[in-house]
């Protein structure tokens, strides 16, 4: 019996070192070894902080999306009765969009699953310059400016966060 006792002492503190955060998802742990393992070395706890500092950014994300809506729509109502104003923007979103059209353009897909996503942002930029296009109509609302300029805005966000972890690799 005294022979045991080493191999499981390694063992046991071997498993209590190796538990981190992502290993102690309460809801992906399915042994009892590594639930012992994540509640004595805090790995549950860390997790859940974890988990609760994700939700606050979220949290305050939407509160920076809700702000920019509120202005969008405000920046809606005085565009759709300064026709100049209107230009402008779509002018910049335009030249914005002809920016990541360039970028998406000189990339090339390594693996199937690389030119899959190229081409699917691609067909998002295309729609992105369709809805530009419909809010430069003369008979467009505020309401529908609003809509149209999230839309844009959303697939801008969509595609810049691509090339931005193609610019990493």
């Amino acid at each position: 019996m005294p022979r045991f006792v080493l191999p499981l002492a390694i063992t046991g503190a071997l498993a209590l070192g190796a538990c981190t955060a992502q290993q102690c998802d309460p809801t992906q742990v399915r042994n009892v070894a590594t639930s012992l393992a994540c509640t004595a070395t805090g790995g549950f706890s860390a997790n859940l902080d974890q988990v609760r500092n994700e939700v606050a950014t979220l949290r305050r994300e939407k509160e920076l999306t809700q702000a920019e809506r509120q202005e969008m729509e405000s920046q809606a109502q005085s565009l759709a009765k300064n026709r100049s104003a209107l230009e402008r923007v779509v002018a910049d979103q335009r030249g914005s969009l002809q920016s990541l059209d360039l970028e998406l353009s000189a990339l090339e897909g390594n693996t199937d699953r690389q030119a899959a996503q190229i081409q699917v942002l691609e067909q998002e930029l295309a729609r992105a310059k369709a809805e530009l296009e419909h809010m430069d109509d003369p008979g467009v609302s505020a309401a529908e400016i609003t809509q149209l300029r999230e839309s844009v805005e959303e697939r801008k966000r969509l595609i810049e966060a691509y090339l931005a972890t193609v610019r990493q690799e």
